[in-house]
């Protein structure tokens, strides 16, 4: 970490109360997202020009990675001014300017003071899941009625989209599994099994099949990475024990949810593979193959936001969303940016660190959400750039801790 980065640590000691409480605050406002620019952003922007004020300063680990994002956005705003309608990119290419500022200030933030940040983060995003999950419940069940016309169908909460909804569930449903192998009293425990099983019923009343590739996929690699990293037997055997009790206990609670017929007919629809509209003319994957032709013919790229416009339809799918709008550069620099990410997390496997506990969260979490992203656009995603900001916060936690130890 940098001079700059070091100096930081001294000059938390004198804010620390109140960035951790303001950080906290602004994960606990991130699931409100039913107008834009939601409270999340509108908070992370003060925040960002207040740290900024009193002295933040980035690590230099993230240099490359900054540099890469520089790419992406420098290739979002050539596709907005060579589009057929600039006008209409504004609002697309401000997300896409914000999102990776965002990631710059969360970065900056972590690193200088990983551990106490960290669990800031993680206390005011389990706030905000949870908030979300009993708000979609409550209103899938009709206890209450904001006049949504999909109520009933599938749950989404304070969230335009289910399939934006359940996904953002998933990092707190792993963090939740992962208090459970921690050395914690019996109670804490108890609460976090509850956490992980209402966030697993709000990730499956969303019926987003997306989502629910994302949170296997996230359960099951922080599973077995956690067993690998535990030192002994003993403890690797009731890592596995406790699994194949959440376990039971997920397949207890699906039983019971399809003993409700409209649950369970809403189950049998969506738990396919492929539906209709993904095959049919002008449905997923044709749409996909629409873009990939686009992107050969269009260096500069159609101008961010204006896929559904060229289209009919979103290519759903991350990395030809940032070629086909941004171009050859926006999506070179995701693509560059993506896999330095993974590459530098190899490291911190090795990690002998309190902290390698969040790491195999993350980590887990980053590769799930990157699974979906294959069959989703995740490119406005605000969890997304933040699981990659905790990812590089810990990046650099890990070379001062190699360079000082």
């Amino acid at each position: 970490m940098t001079a700059g980065a070091a100096t930081i640590n001294v000059g938390l000691n004198a804010r620390s109360r109140l960035m951790l409480w303001l950080v906290g605050l602004t994960l606990a406002t991130s699931s409100i997202v039913l107008v834009e620019p939601a409270p999340y952003d509108v908070l992370v922007i003060a925040l960002f020009g207040g740290l900024l004020v009193t002295g933040l300063r980035f690590p230099r680990e993230m240099r490359v990675a900054a540099l890469a994002l520089g790419l992406f956005a420098t290739g979002n705003v050539i596709g907005a001014a060579a589009s057929a309608d600039p006008l209409s990119t504004i609002r697309s290419l401000s997300i896409r300017l914000y999102m990776p500022l965002a990631w710059c200030m969360f970065v900056g933030v972590i690193a200088s003071s990983p551990a106490t940040v960290m669990r800031a983060i993680w206390q005011g995003y389990q706030v905000a899941a949870i908030v979300a999950v009993t708000w979609a419940v409550a209103e899938y069940y009709g206890f209450i009625d904001l006049g949504d016309l999909n109520a009933g169908l599938r749950a989404k909460g304070p969230f335009k989209d289910a399939n934006v909804f359940a996904p953002f569930l998933v990092p707190v449903a792993i963090f939740a599994l992962a208090q459970l192998a921690g050395p914690r009293s019996w109670s804490a425990k108890l609460w976090y099994g509850a956490v992980f099983i209402w966030l697993a019923f709000g990730i499956l009343l969303s019926f987003s099949r997306g989502a629910w590739l994302n949170f296997v996929v996230a359960s099951a690699l922080f599973s077995v990475l956690a067993l690998v990293s535990l030192p002994t037997y003993r403890a690797k055997l009731s890592w596995l024990l406790l699994n194949v009790l959440v376990v039971l206990a997920a397949v207890g609670v699906l039983a019971a949810l399809t003993t409700t017929s409209n649950v369970a007919s809403r189950l049998a629809d969506r738990a396919v593979l492929t539906q209709k509209y993904d095959l049919q003319l002008g449905g997923r994957f044709y749409t996909q193959k629409q873009a990939i032709q686009k992107i050969a013919e269009t260096p500069q790229g159609i101008g961010p936001g204006r896929s559904d416009e060229e289209f009919g339809l979103e290519p759903h799918n991350l990395f030809l969303h940032v070629f086909v709008e941004g171009g050859w550069l926006a999506g070179c620099g995701m693509l560059i940016f993506i896999a330095l990410s993974l590459y530098r997390s190899l490291a911190l496997f090795n990690w002998r660190s309190p902290l390698q506990a969040e790491f195999l969260v993350v980590i887990a979490c980053v590769i799930g959400v990157l699974t979906q992203s294959l069959f989703i656009d995740s490119t406005h995603w605000r969890h997304l750039w933040l699981l990659l900001a905790m990812l590089w916060g810990l990046i650099a936690a890990h070379r001062h801790d190699a360079t000082t130890g």
